[in-house]
């Protein structure tokens, strides 16, 4: 992986992991692509030659995980609202056998990767039976 640049990221909140949201906060980020610090915004002294990025008045926090997702299952979003879990499941399963390939399994899963991403979501634990 080439060198990264020095990056500040200053925001107007950070929101770390493991300790209470910082009000000005800042997120150094190494050469690397590692964070080498958290902290306020003034304790935190940019390196000669960091690049400093301004995120103004946004919370700044990790990326969110989805720990239960069915990514195949995105050309189904609003189909079959109307029914209860039972009818649903049977429904689903009976349809997607009958009438998906293997290439529209595979295109909804990446429409769903372009969807967590731009919803803050690094992290996606799939759950489906075709491998998409």
């Amino acid at each position: 992986m080439p060198d990264l640049p020095l990056t500040l990221y200053r925001a107007d909140w950070v929101l770390p992991v493991c300790a209470a949201p910082i009000r000005d906060g800042a997120v150094l980020v190494g050469t690397d692509g590692r964070i080498a610090a958290v902290g306020p915004r003034l304790a935190i002294e940019p390196p000669e030659g960091a690049v400093i990025e301004d995120l103004g008045p946004v919370a700044l926090m990790p990326g969110l995980v989805n720990v239960h997702a069915h990514p195949e299952l995105a050309m189904y979003r609003g189909a079959l609202e109307d029914l209860n879990f039972r009818d649903w499941i049977l429904r689903l399963v009976g349809s997607k056998r009958a009438a998906l390939t293997e290439a529209d399994f595979h295109a909804a899963a990446r429409w769903t990767m372009v969807e967590a991403v731009r919803s803050g979501i690094t992290t996606l634990a799939a759950t489906e039976s075709s491998g998409a």
